[in-house]
């Protein structure tokens, strides 16, 4: 291709890509990288992570990084098979949560989703339920959380109404009353048609029960009885149903990396294995009736790169059985994380669960859970359902990723990513099948002890800021309308439930079935059939649930405790809503800007969504030239609190000056937008209080602030007039 130039006779009008644009070496890139930082080290770019990752700016091939001569050839093949998910044409499945107290409420929402094309149900029972309680149970009365309360297959058969299960597939969230909700359900089930045409999950999960909840009724034991149990009758009775669930929420709600909730998983489904196999499963029907459920957090490339590590670390822990291939493709569902939603604006809540549904589809996830923008605030109204169903409609059918196997694979960086999360991930399972494996952890306290230090340093993350919530802990809104969903009454819900009047043969009769097989405990599923018998008889929950436990002591641990990142935040915002009720107007904060706006404004826009992270409103100024100025305008200020905002180049002529003015006016504190350096003592001592700048614990500020604010307003109400 000829080359012609311009009038000048300096760039050319064409250009061929590889003589005019060469790849540039690593070196050169390197040299440009380090003059754009002012000289400064690389590794100022690096970001370490919680998973003990440091995340570089760059990612090449390894032959590059070598200093070799690129293969173009070169491709990690085996981590782009493992993070695909296997027949994947249209992406993952939509499976939308169904977590009403009242039955009507269930099929009616679960009929407008099926209308929305949403694939799947997940139905949830409330959690006396899932502690075996009948509703008019007194203990009943003091159990609270979503989710359908019922008590007999009919409660069940109700909230199902107007679904096809040939066409829906159904999920249910039993916690540890999973057992006995699937027998009501499969009764339920049998009335209209057979289970053999039913697809779904049972999410039969002990271990995450009791994380999750802190107690179980009878041992561990019992518990992998009741497993194998439920799954030999799925593998004979109901083929298409997953009886057995490995489940990361319990630990991703208390803070876990994804390291952690990785090597929890793997450790959890060797477990279930070991259970299933000692049972008399063997274990390629075993693997069949795992579903592997996996929260997706903010973090959009370690989540992508934490479902493709998932499949890599399965595949390797299997191998140890020495399992056909064909037993070693793993379902996965992935559930857009609860722990990052907002209370609020919670509209941001849908930013967060399209970055979500996003890695999630690029992760390989064959089923996709997206929690509506409201979970947090109470139960979903339609528009939310709809908004969450249609994310994962929009990315598979506008965005086509669902055609495309692996979107992430042949990214470096991803593919690095997910080799070290594997390995570290890997690393930390051999550690706790070292220590007794995950149960005896789990009993033991050192899972929750594990998580503390994690949690601990991503609370601290979050309190500094460097890990920013929007619409929380930055970018606050402070006129935005709260969203209200106020719940059923559930106590009133609970005394309509009627219990039996009169003592029914039948059924009683069902119950000794239910008693005897349970005792003799088989696990081939003759103690799941006679429950469903029972329940078709009429038996209520509390009847069966008596009937199937033993009379011994269960299991108990110290809860894990969930907790959303934005909650402390959001706390504090709804102490200083009472504050503002209470004086009739919102406090305010006067930014006392120093000099020209140029100097002042970074700093003064840093002070302003750093007040109103607490709900405090920030109230501007002009720039002042002298402090006597600036005094005279905080005097005319409604604003308790001044924050000096300026560049440092003013700050140790004009701050001791302009503090204490400011607190001769009746500044409550005097704070300092920026770092003080070696002037921190001079500063304190002219009346300056506190520095708020990037990494510090803006949380615990922000608290001991609105705190005197209450103080002050307690001392206001108390005075005497006269």
């Amino acid at each position: 291709m000829s080359e012609k130039t311009s009038e000048e006779g300096r760039i050319p009008e064409t250009f061929t890509l590889k003589e005019d644009f060469p790849d540039p070496s690593l070196e050169a890139w390197q040299r440009e990288a380090e003059k754009a930082l002012g000289g400064k080290s690389l590794a100022r770019l690096n970001r370490p992570t919680h998973e003990g990752i440091v995340v570089r700016p760059l990612y090449l091939p390894p032959s590059v990084e070598a200093g070799e001569a690129e293969d173009r050839n070169e491709m990690p093949l085996f981590a782009r098979e493992a993070g695909a998910a296997p027949g994947r044409t249209s992406g993952p499945a939509i499976c939308q949560r169904l977590d009403y107290a009242r039955a009507r409420d269930c099929s009616r929402m679960a009929q407008e989703d099926i209308r929305h094309s949403v694939d799947a149900l997940w139905l949830v029972t409330d959690g006396a339920s899932q502690a075996g309680l009948d509703p008019w149970d007194p203990a009943a009365q003091a159990m609270s959380g979503p989710g359908l309360i019922w008590s007999r297959n009919s409660d069940l058969q109700a909230a199902l109404e107007g679904i096809d299960l040939r066409r829906t597939s159904l999920h249910l969230d039993a916690g540890a009353g999973a057992f006995l909700a699937a027998a009501a359900l499969a009764a339920a089930v049998l009335g209209k048609s057979s289970m053999r045409e039913v697809d779904g999950a049972f999410h039969f999960d002990p271990l995450g029960a009791l994380a999750l909840q802190g107690e179980l009724r009878a041992d561990l034991d019992f518990y992998a009885h009741q497993m194998a149990d439920l799954a030999n009758w799925c593998s004979r009775e109901a083929p298409r149903i997953r009886a057995v669930s490995v489940s990361s929420l319990p630990y991703h709600g208390s803070g876990a990396s994804a390291v952690q909730e990785l090597a929890y998983a793997l450790a959890t489904g060797v477990q279930y294995l070991r259970d299933l196999e000692g049972h008399g499963m063997e274990a390629v029907r075993a693997c069949s009736q795992l579903l592997f459920v996996l929260a997706v957090g903010r973090d959009f490339f370690m989540e992508i790169a934490k479902l493709r590590a998932v499949r890599q670390i399965w595949t390797l822990a299997l191998g140890t059985w020495g399992l056909p291939s064909e037993s070693l493709a793993m379902r996965l569902q992935a559930v857009t994380s609860p722990r990052t939603l907002t209370v609020r604006d919670p509209w941001v809540n849908l930013m967060r669960a399209a970055s979500e549904s996003f890695a999630a589809f690029a992760g390989g996830a064959d089923l996709l859970t997206v929690l509506p923008l409201d979970t947090a605030i109470g139960p979903s109204n339609s528009l939310a359902r709809r908004l969450a169903a249609n994310t994962n409609t929009i990315l598979a059918e506008e965005s086509s990723l669902g055609r495309v196997a692996d979107p992430a694979g042949g990214s470096w960086y991803v593919e690095e990513l997910t080799e070290q999360l594997a390995e570290k991930a890997w690393d930390l399972f051999r550690e706790i099948e070292a220590q007794g494996g995950m149960r005896r952890m789990l009993l033991e306290g050192r899972i929750a002890q594990q998580l503390e230090s994690t949690a601990a340093a991503k609370r601290k993350a979050i309190n500094q800021r460097r890990d920013p919530i929007t619409g929380v802990s930055q970018y606050a809104d402070l006129s935005e309308e709260p969203l209200n969903r106020p719940g059923d009454d559930l106590g009133q819900l609970r005394r309509s439930f009627q219990p039996p009047k009169e003592p029914n043969p039948e059924v009683i009769a069902a119950l000794q079935r239910v008693g005897r097989a349970s005792r003799e405990g088989a696990g081939d599923g003759r103690v799941f059939a006679a429950a469903v018998e029972a329940f078709r008889a009429g038996a209520c929950l509390g009847q069966v649930s008596s009937a199937l436990h033993p009379q011994e002591r269960g299991v108990r641990i110290d809860a894990m405790p969930l907790r959303r990142e934005a909650e402390e935040f959001e706390c504090l915002r709804s102490r200083l809503d009472g504050l503002t009720s209470a004086l009739g107007r919102r406090p305010k904060v006067f930014l006392a800007n120093l000099g020209p706006l140029a100097g002042h404004k970074p700093r003064s826009l840093f002070a302003r969504g750093f007040v109103e992270a607490a709900g405090l409103e920030a109230e501007g100024s002009q720039g002042f030239e002298d402090v006597e100025s600036l005094g005279g305008a905080f005097a005319e200020s409604p604003a308790e609190i001044a924050v000096l905002c300026g560049p440092d180049d003013l700050y140790p002529s004009m701050a001791p000056q302009a503090a204490a003015v400011l607190k001769e006016r009746g500044a409550l504190e005097v704070l300092l937008a920026g770092r003080p350096g070696k002037k921190e003592d001079e500063f304190r001592q002219a009346g300056i209080d506190r520095f708020i700048h990037i990494g510090c614990d803006a949380l615990a500020i922000l608290e001991d602030l609105v705190r005197k604010l209450e103080e002050r307003a307690a001392q206001e109400a108390c005075r005497i007039p006269g």
